[in-house]
């Protein structure tokens, strides 16, 4: 989305005023999921169990503010933000991101095994909480971007303390902007940013593993 297309629509809803006519005008709702990893994205990733002795769940991530809502959403410049009236996550994103973290640890893993959204989460030695700290499209003059800034931390579930907590962001221009592209950039920010944090994550948990076996 671009100044002119927003300020167009904009000057739509003033110039209808009314809900009816809002509704005549909208145009269909499209619908959008976060791209899945290409098939060789995990080439010769090494699959043996990580650095923790036990299980992990994963929570679904906390989308606060804008990002908590079905549309996804846009930024002008710095400041200006706003979503799409009718352009929507197909899922909760805060799912899609529980459900990309597990399949990040799946690929890489940083226990025995990894659950998402699993009945009972203290059935697991540790868990795997995420929050969003941006999720957008980025609109720079002509040129569009997009932006992704997570956290997340690791937690011992036997004792609530926090093994590791961290953030990793990731900015990309878009090629030929329009919606599907616009997704697909978010999608491969999105993986970038998880395999970074999941990274991090190990690195602790390694330090943590060696210390635990240390005399």
């Amino acid at each position: 989305m671009n100044r002119s297309l927003a300020a167009g629509f904009i000057g739509a809803l003033v110039l209808c005023g009314s809900s009816a006519c809002f509704r005549s005008k909208l145009p269909p709702l499209e619908q959008y999921r976060l791209a899945p990893a290409p098939a060789t994205a995990n080439a010769g990733v090494d699959n043996m169990a990580g650095p923790l002795a036990g299980s992990v769940a994963v929570s679904r991530f906390l989308t606060p503010g804008v990002y908590g809502g079905d549309q996804i959403v846009y930024r002008i410049g710095d400041t200006g933000y706003g979503s799409y009236p009718n352009r929507e996550w197909a899922l909760p994103l805060g799912e899609m991101l529980g459900m990309l973290a597990e399949e990040t640890m799946r690929a890489d893993p940083l226990g025995t095994a990894v659950v998402y959204d699993p009945a009972s989460r203290r059935q697991f030695a540790y868990q795997w909480q995420g929050a969003v700290r941006q999720f957008e499209e980025v609109n720079r003059d002509d040129r569009v971007f997009v932006s992704v800034h997570l956290e997340a931390r690791l937690l011992r579930t036997a004792d609530d303390s926090i093994i590791w907590i961290g953030d990793r962001s990731a900015e990309l221009p878009v090629p030929r902007p329009n919606m599907t592209n616009i997704v697909d950039s978010l999608s491969a920010a999105a993986r970038q940013v998880m395999r970074e944090l999941v990274i991090d994550a190990k690195t602790a948990a390694r330090k943590v593993s060696a210390d635990h076996d240390t005399p």
